[in-house]
């Protein structure tokens, strides 16, 4: 088993002893991109740190882990056979209704008809342009726009806690923001 880590960022409503006892927090907004679940950064608390700048009252991030060699997520980084599925469904959509297809509506219709919730117990994914940080990339050759991103802000969507290790879930970081000097 090789344990990854993952990273969740929340509000600093000072209440990190309240987030210890009783995280992860789940995500139920309509515009969850992967859908209600608890969000985590995968591997990177740099991306952690990035999304946690962009909150007002500062951020506390936690820690978990998983492991990254299970069958019991949904790999939309790594895995082509799984973006393949979420590719059959999203065409499948499209030609029915004549719409564009979101990952949340192509996510939702495996799990109605598909045995989804039965074979996964999170999403993986990684948003392309969520987050620009310029100084992780490293291109293949001069005056070519391709390159890798080295820290890439990659997502678990955590559908049932069992799937975290050992339901490990700690506090490693408190960030107060001073109002006062926030443009």
């Amino acid at each position: 088993m090789r344990r990854r880590y993952l990273y969740q960022t929340l509000d600093n409503r000072s209440n990190a002893e309240e987030i210890q006892k009783h995280g992860p927090y789940e995500c139920n907004r309509d515009d969850a991109w992967l859908g209600r679940g608890y969000y985590f950064w995968d591997s990177s608390i740099e991306a952690a740190h990035w999304w946690g700048k962009m909150k007002d009252d500062g951020y506390i991030i936690c820690e978990s882990q998983y492991n990254y060699d299970s069958l019991e997520y949904l790999d939309l980084v790594g895995n082509t056979e799984h973006l393949k599925k979420i590719k059959d469904i999203a065409t499948i959509i499209k030609d029915e209704t004549k719409q564009s297809v979101t990952v949340p509506m192509a996510i939702e219709q495996m799990k109605i008809y598909t045995d989804f919730s039965k074979q996964y117990k999170a999403i993986r994914a990684y948003p392309i342009k969520s987050r620009k940080n310029e100084e992780d990339k490293i291109y293949f050759i001069d005056k070519n726009v391709s390159y890798i991103n080295l820290d890439p802000p990659i997502q678990m969507c955590v559908l049932d806690k069992s799937f975290l290790i050992d339901n490990i879930f700690e506090v490693i970081h408190i960030e107060k923001h001073n109002k006062d000097h926030l443009v």
